[in-house]
């Protein structure tokens, strides 16, 4: 096939041989790829090592493998690198490195979820608190990979009414007459279901106007989640 110019940003990467770096790269036209950069960490080829780290947002040459493979990635070229210290590098390692672990290695659009990783960059910057963005960060990432939380009706019945109960194996809520007939389903504590709503729904950047969430909320809603990523993830 011939060569792509693709934009993405570099989610794994670790040092292959002497001079060259094997990273995964979720792409705007190719999705999640495994790539090799040969040759880019010699002083001749004159590139510059931000321009292969993690989180960097480059463009680059993609050269796609019709059976599959690591696949060259050639000329990268640095768009952005999001430079943060502390507790905020932490969050966006972590960040990055869900995504990694979640999205599979597919050749399906990347457009949206790049969007969501930058957008999730650009509201670090600006961020006091990481709690709720971690948690609206997580909920679209799922949403965006079909996996849930779906929230508008009961997952069995469709019914939208008392939509008290959650279940990780089916993706969303569960109405309290259909309880009995899911296992896994349980009760969420009171107002889980508008936060999760919410944090799914407005801008990124206007889930910070939410400094403090009840600690039954959180536990609640990171339980709902961690429930979907159990059933239908494969986690490292």
């Amino acid at each position: 096939m011939p060569p792509v110019q693709v934009r993405g940003i570099i989610l794994k990467k670790f040092d292959y041989r002497e001079t060259s770096v094997i990273i995964h790269f979720l792409t705007d036209r190719y999705g999640k790829v495994s790539g090799i950069m040969k040759g880019v960490r010699s002083p001749r080829k004159k590139v510059a090592p931000v321009s292969y780290q993690v989180g960097s947002w480059i463009e680059a040459v993609l050269y796609p493998r019709p059976s599959g493979g690591l696949e060259l990635v050639d000329q990268p070229f640095l768009l952005r690198h999001f430079t943060y210290e502390r507790e905020k590098l932490i969050f966006w390692r972590r960040s990055l490195q869900r995504a990694d672990q979640y999205i599979p290695q597919t050749r399906q659009d990347g457009k949206d979820i790049l969007a969501l990783l930058l957008a999730t960059g650009e509201t670090l910057m600006v961020a006091d608190q990481y709690e709720v963005l971690e948690i609206s960060f997580l909920i679209r990432l799922l949403v965006l990979l079909g996996y849930g939380p779906f929230l508008d009706r009961c997952l069995l019945c469709h019914r939208t009414e008392d939509l008290d109960c959650f279940s990780g194996r089916v993706g969303g809520t569960v109405c309290r007459r259909c309880r009995t007939q899911e296992a896994s389903a349980f009760r969420l504590h009171p107002g889980s279901l508008d936060v999760m709503r919410f944090l799914s729904r407005v801008p990124l950047n206007q889930v910070l106007m939410i400094k403090y969430l009840p600690a039954g909320i959180v536990q609640t809603v990171e339980k709902a989640l961690h429930t979907i990523i159990s059933y239908h993830v494969k986690e490292e």
